[in-house]
């Protein structure tokens, strides 16, 4: 019985933290969300989170696709010990229902009157290998392939799922079917319930003016709020019902992350988490087409497809005078070459925006002189090459995480022509080993100035970076490592067989 309830009461909390990630943009200057509802009574059982645009939204399918509300149906899941399959859909039992599944729901509400809707799955399950359901959901808009799942055939499995489809959800024909789907989004593989608010809740709290959720303390106090209002009878807000219950509260700060002085921009090679970068920022690069999740797609480039996009835009956006806030939700190598690009001499004062328990300007102090406050880098340093020809260093870096191991391998598997390795990490490896941008900037001064000392010879090889590090970090580096003339980056596939990949080859 323990156990259960241990269950529920997560399903009621991540059910909560998604009212108040959307809830949060009700606060954001210039919304364009009309109301935030929980547990909305107007559909049954799409009712867990409803959002209400003031001016229509543009779709997902189409130029004249416009949409009014959206619907969300969150389904926690204690273990992943099972996946998404299409026909789920029409499974009543899937999301603990006894008579109606999720399409039927769907079904119903059109019928209501809402043809203008979004009706969102939201799950940590992931989608199951091998199934229709992963051949045709497009996680770019979490939406399905219609073209591809009307595909006119009669015998094969997606027609046999048509079939079932119409004949469980009592349709006359696919067209009727098509425009139920058309209208639902799967939402899977979402994170668990400390990631939504280490990585999504408490940087959207910030933005919008609110306290972020203490890591350090065991009540909650939005998960409480949205409870007791809805025990009251208080489930639809507004911009100016939230701002009153929240101030009332004591969890409103007035102090929204983003200030005014600096023009927030956002850059970006991955998707996840990065929902509401356009609400958030004045310019957006997306460079997420030309990956597959960490790899670069095998018909791109690192130097001639990222490379001339990325200069485009920066030369395009950032103008020497002004002052600009960037969010990079990139590939560290991207990080590293913007940091290049906007150096000193650029004229430019650009910041990074680091994202961890919410996300934090990281601006150096330039009038710090208590160094001392800081911990430095240790430096190892050794001769892997006897060739005196050999002139290349290679580099690694650990701050998030200890590289060293993985370095060694990749220069011997590669057989990597270098000269010196040195190895900079710092006593505490791991995600908070950084303390501020000041701390930042300094320990990426450190790691120049050693370089700087190799003798001119050694000066003229290449250096080659292997970084796992905060991006705010990896952007200071670049800024200052711009008077090496040859550099190699290299990418961590952290997510596939663990290799090292090449990507930008420096100047380019």
């Amino acid at each position: 019985m323990g156990k259960a309830i241990d269950a529920i009461n997560a399903g009621l909390t991540y059910q909560n933290l998604y009212f108040w990630v959307f809830a949060s943009e009700l606060l954001y200057k210039d919304s364009n969300i009309r109301t935030v509802s929980y547990e909305d009574d107007r559909v049954k059982s799409l009712d867990d989170v409803v959002v209400e645009y003031i001016n229509p939204v543009a779709g997902d399918y189409g130029i004249d696709d416009e949409i009014t509300m959206d619907f969300y149906q969150v389904k926690y899941h204690v273990k992943n010990t099972a996946q998404i399959e299409l026909l789920d859909l029409i499974n009543p039992s899937f999301i603990n229902a006894s008579t109606h599944s999720f399409l039927h729901r769907v079904r119903d509400a059109i019928n209501q009157g809402y043809t203008k809707a979004r009706f969102h799955l939201l799950t940590p399950w992931n989608v199951q290998k091998g199934d229709l359901l992963e051949k045709l959901l497009d996680n770019h808009h979490n939406k399905l392939n219609l073209d591809l799942f009307f595909d006119k055939k009669q015998k094969s499995r997606i027609a046999l799922a048509r079939k079932c489809m119409i004949e469980q959800l009592e349709l006359r024909d696919e067209d009727e079917l098509r425009q139920i789907l058309k209208s639902i989004r799967i939402q899977h593989s979402k994170p668990s319930i400390s990631l939504i608010i280490k990585e999504q809740l408490n940087t959207r709290l910030m933005l919008a003016g609110l306290k972020p959720i203490d890591a350090t303390i065991l009540v909650n106090p939005y998960n409480d709020l949205i409870v007791n209002c809805a025990s009251k009878g208080s489930k639809i807000f507004t911009k100016d019902t939230l701002l009153r219950l929240c101030k009332k509260e004591g969890l409103y700060s007035g102090r929204p992350l983003t200030l005014t002085d600096e023009i927030p921009v956002g850059i970006r090679s991955f998707l996840p988490f990065t929902e509401t970068l356009t609400e958030e920022t004045s310019h957006l690069l997306c460079l997420s087409d030309h990956f597959d999740e960490r790899l670069i797609k095998v018909d791109k480039t690192w130097n001639t497809d990222i490379a001339p996009k990325l200069k485009g835009f920066i030369q395009e956006v950032f103008s020497p005078g002004s002052a600009y806030l960037i969010q990079f939700i990139t590939h560290l190598s991207i990080t590293f070459v913007s940091g290049m690009i906007l150096n000193s001499k650029s004229g430019v004062k650009a910041f990074p925006i680091q994202r961890g328990d919410g996300l934090m300007a990281w601006i150096p102090d330039i009038h710090f002189d208590d160094e001392a406050d800081y911990t430095r880098f240790y430096e190892d340093f050794q001769d892997i090459q006897l060739n005196q020809d050999d002139m290349d260093t290679v580099v690694a870096i650990s701050v998030t995480r200890n590289v060293k191991s993985h370095v060694e391998w990749y220069i011997e598997d590669t057989a990597l022509q270098a000269k010196s390795f040195y190895h900079f990490y710092m006593p505490s490896v791991g995600l908070k080993a950084i303390k501020d941008g000041t701390h930042a900037w300094l320990i990426a001064e450190q790691v120049i100035k050693v370089l700087d000392r190799r003798n001119p010879r050694q000066r003229k090889g290449k250096v080659h970076f292997f970084i796992a590090a905060p991006g705010g970090f990896v952007f200071f580096l670049g800024q200052q490592a711009a008077n090496i003339p040859g550099i190699q980056l290299y990418e961590h596939d952290l997510s596939g067989d663990g290799l090292y990949h090449s990507s930008f080859s420096l100047p380019f």
